[in-house]
């Protein structure tokens, strides 16, 4: 009998445990984590931006700023946010071609949310202005995937609970033979990991990323500008923005972080002639003033789920070798082979793969290019990476991508804190995987995390709580 009731109570706590403490570290070299609280990055009364970029699979306007979304009535109130009374804007869709060129597509586009917010920091009871800015992305990938992928996922259509955003696949596609019923796990892991999420990163890598970078850069620039939807956004100058200041996060799911770091890149290429950058060199060279003032006023990005080092594996050249090693990956971006081996750095006994695709390194030289010319120096980035060791979808930032210290060159420091959290019960022997996924804004430690900040690996407990 005892043993019976052991076995239960065993199966009972398998089924219901759905929180862990939150593994927090330095991803430079191993070491317990620190994020800086929120009254910390916002050290005065500098109005806020508060950008969400979704991920891969398929979001519906709402996902963060509606009554179910990541920023719902509970959530806004633990992180000590109120909605301003009539402080939602209706939602606009902006179509591709306003930026892309070509027909309207009623189906191809960019949404976009606003929500305003009064902010009660912690320390003194201090309160800050935050318009809560919203952007959907997904419209432009949704059809492809019902297009290409929707034979393959009719479960996706079949479902009661279907979004009601997510297109039927086009009626004039020939019939195709349906594939045998797949058990439950597998159907999940197929029909809704890969071929509703995965695919948005193989779009991506693709030639279709630049209408993707584009169509996020289009929508954050109508949301803070004032254009008609129908129109193609013309970005403020650095004197406009200058006169009305604003701190910028963001807070990034999967895909969304590398779009948003490589939205700022393509913006800030100062190459006239560039094939592979998706924005005219005219349209950049309008911008820059503008995405420099936001680069030097964003203290912080939150990452959920990410894929950097996994849409590294997209920039690889043809001539890569396995023997190709560095004991400080970033040096090499910045130095010719000659200077680099000139430096006196460790030995190769800390050696990591060369790092390809490192958007974290860019960011870095563009953050210090930018603090250089403007002469506004800021206290570095804080990037923090939270990741369900169970979702399929996402990779923790390895110690090679981290930046451990500022270059001979002076760039600053870039602190990366990977987190591990656990988003969804464990049922015996899994987790769910879309739920481990998609659920981060549904974890209390990490709203607890980015409101209150860590310390020594440790979550700290906000002021007056």
């Amino acid at each position: 009998m005892n043993i019976s009731r052991a076995l239960c109570a065993t199966i009972v706590l398998s089924l219901t445990a759905c929180s862990s403490t939150p593994l927090i570290y330095n991803a430079s070299d191993n070491s317990p984590g620190s994020i800086k609280p929120l009254h910390k990055l916002l050290p005065d009364n500098t109005p806020v931006r508060l950008f969400f970029v979704h991920g891969v699979g398929d979001h519906c306007p709402g996902y963060a700023l509606g009554p179910d979304g990541w920023l719902n009535e509970k959530n806004a109130a633990a992180m000590g946010l109120k909605p301003v009374p009539d402080g939602i804007k209706s939602d606009e869709f902006i179509y591709v071609n306003v930026f892309m060129g070509g027909e309207e597509d009623p189906h191809s586009g960019v949404n976009v949310l606003k929500r305003n917010y009064s902010l009660t920091l912690p320390d003194k009871d201090r309160v800050v202005s935050v318009e809560a800015i919203e952007i959907t992305w997904s419209p432009l990938t949704r059809w492809l995937k019902s297009n290409q992928l929707g034979y393959d996922s009719p479960s996706v259509f079949a479902n009661k609970k279907r979004e009601p955003c997510i297109e039927f696949p086009n009626p004039k596609i020939p019939a195709t033979v349906q594939a045998p019923p797949r058990l439950l796990l597998d159907k999940t892991i197929k029909e809704q990991v890969f071929d509703r999420n995965l695919s948005d990163a193989i779009l991506y890598t693709g030639t279709y990323g630049q209408t993707m970078v584009r169509g996020l850069a289009e929508g954050i620039c109508h949301a803070i500008t004032p254009t008609d939807k129908d129109k193609k956004c013309v970005w403020p100058s650095a004197q406009e923005s200058e006169k009305t200041p604003h701190k910028n996060l963001f807070v990034t799911h999967s895909l969304g972080s590398r779009m948003t770091y490589d939205m700022f890149l393509d913006l800030m290429d100062r190459t006239k002639d560039s094939e592979t950058n998706p924005f005219p060199y005219s349209e950049r060279s309008s911008a820059q003033g503008f995405i420099e003032n936001m680069i030097t006023n964003t203290p912080a990005f939150y990452m959920m789920a990410n894929q950097l080092s996994l849409l590294g594996l997209a920039k690889v050249p043809p001539l890569a070798r396995s023997s190709d090693s560095v004991a400080h990956p970033f040096y090499r971006q910045l130095f010719p082979v000659s200077e680099f081996d000139a430096l006196s750095f460790q030995s190769q006994e800390n050696a990591g793969p060369v790092v390809y695709g490192n958007v974290l390194s860019e960011l870095a030289d563009l953050k210090s290019t930018v603090e250089t010319k403007t002469g506004k120096q800021t206290d570095g980035l804080q990037i923090v990476s939270f990741n369900d060791t169970n979702d399929l979808l996402t990779w923790h930032i390895p110690s090679w991508y981290a930046n451990a210290e500022a270059t001979p060159g002076g760039r600053p420091r870039i602190d990366v804190t990977d987190v591990f959290v656990q988003n969804a019960p464990k049922l015996l022997i899994m987790e769910s995987p879309l739920n481990a996924h998609v659920d981060y804004f549904k974890n209390p430690d990490v709203r607890d995390l980015i409101r209150c900040g860590a310390a020594n690996g440790e979550v700290l407990k906000c002021p007056g709580r």
